[in-house]
């Protein structure tokens, strides 16, 4: 997996230069274009007025194309907080179950500035539970769960629930003004979203034309506004940009109160997080949640998990022993097979046809056409978004054949 994993980091590296000469050559066709219509260009003739339309056309792609590349980048600054208690939050012997089934009992967790934790565990385990009844959003069966005086926690949702997809995202940051207050100063909304990439038209835009990337580098946006001692972020990294994702790291490492963190990207919580909660697998029949320093200690026990429930199942299903795979792990479906097996094939069929449709980008045709252009910009994003997505299923199912 670390080969494939290295496979996608050059393939991202190289998409990242190709947009990078693609807005190099956009610039200098918008240069052109801003000059002629500088010189007083009159859309008298109908081949003028398209050309004027095409040039604000190119103007906008431009601009979408700038915040894809690496030279601008989203700043994410979580701030300082007002001198917060060493007790934050306590959970004390806490239970939940639902329909006479337990997710977990004896829960004890301490939160204070610094703690950064991170819950692991597969879906249906109870982690969203868990911080529902940290923000004191549900009850547990059995427990305590204290809060300090005056607490501030800000929630970063997976599904966006606070994003309103019809409004814009000037009137979801401010429905009601044209400033913010930001760090304890007025700031005019326009000039705040330009510090998350958003500007121009777009922020005009209902939420609802934003890719999921988008909304969730506004969500954020949102969550900066607040005065908050904790942040409890749930899959913050879904979507997001490689750079958005480094900045992100960056802010949380630098936030002096608390960060419980949901996550499924390995790489990420191992950089940001400093505690894990590891929720037991589904049909192990444990209760117990577990906590770890590190991913590797965290990893070692998972497969240790996985391992017992393996011989569980072969002891009590022999007769299906035939049909299980030589090395115990998850078998594929046929049609997962069929995918894994051609793969790579698949893989570099796909990168082919990137490459041909960044040099395409570059041709004077379709350089001397905006209408063209937003077209092959948009397949490029397109296809580079289900070379990703192969990429990580690839990785999933040599993992499960293992």
């Amino acid at each position: 997996v670390k080969g494939d994993y290295l496979k996608y980091l050059e393939a991202k590296e190289h998409e990242l230069h190709a947009l990078a000469r693609h807005e190099t050559v956009l610039k200098n066709t918008l240069r052109r274009e801003t000059e002629w219509l500088r010189r007083g260009a009159q859309a008298r003739q109908t081949k003028q007025k398209a050309r004027i339309e095409n040039a604000h056309a190119l103007g906008e792609t431009v601009e979408d194309l700038q915040s894809r590349n690496l030279q601008r980048t989203s700043n994410i600054d979580f701030g300082q907080i007002s001198k917060a208690p060493k007790k934050q939050i306590e959970i004390t012997e806490v239970k939940k179950s639902y329909n006479d089934v337990t997710l977990f009992e004896g829960v004890n967790l301490l939160i204070g500035p610094q703690t950064r934790l991170a819950l692991m565990g597969e879906n249906g385990t109870g982690k969203s539970t868990l911080i529902r009844i940290i923000m004191n959003l549900e009850s547990p069966d059995r427990g305590s769960v204290y809060h300090a005086d005056h607490l501030q926690v800000a929630y970063f949702e997976q599904s966006r629930e606070t994003l309103d997809p019809k409004k814009s995202l000037l009137r979801n940051i401010a429905p009601d003004a044209d400033h913010v207050i930001f760090r304890g100063k007025s700031i005019h909304v326009r000039s705040y979203l330009d510090k998350f990439l958003f500007s121009g038209h777009k922020v005009d835009l209902p939420v609802e034309k934003l890719s999921g990337g988008e909304q969730a580098r506004l969500r954020l946006a949102q969550l900066m506004l607040r005065d908050a001692q904790v942040l409890i972020l749930d899959e913050p990294t879904n979507d997001l940009d490689v750079e958005t994702l480094n900045v992100l790291e960056e802010a949380i490492k630098d936030f002096p109160g608390a960060v419980i963190i949901v996550t499924h990207d390995r790489y990420f919580m191992d950089q940001v997080a400093n505690q894990i909660l590891a929720f037991p697998l589904k049909g192990s029949g444990k209760t117990d949640l577990e906590i770890f320093s590190s991913y590797m200690q965290w990893e070692s026990w998972f497969e240790e998990q996985q391992q017992d429930l393996e011989r569980a199942s072969k002891k009590t299903n022999s007769q299906n022993k035939t049909n299980s795979d030589e090395g115990g792990g998850k078998k594929l479906s046929f049609k997962e097979k069929f995918e894994f097996e051609n793969m790579e094939t698949d893989i570099q069929k796909l990168e082919a046809d990137l490459e041909n449709l960044v040099a395409k980008s570059q041709e004077p045709e379709v350089i001397s056409n905006s209408v063209k252009l937003v077209e092959v910009h948009k397949q490029i994003t397109d296809l580079q978004t289900a070379i990703d997505e192969k990429y990580q299923r690839w990785a999933d199912y040599e993992k499960r054949l293992k």
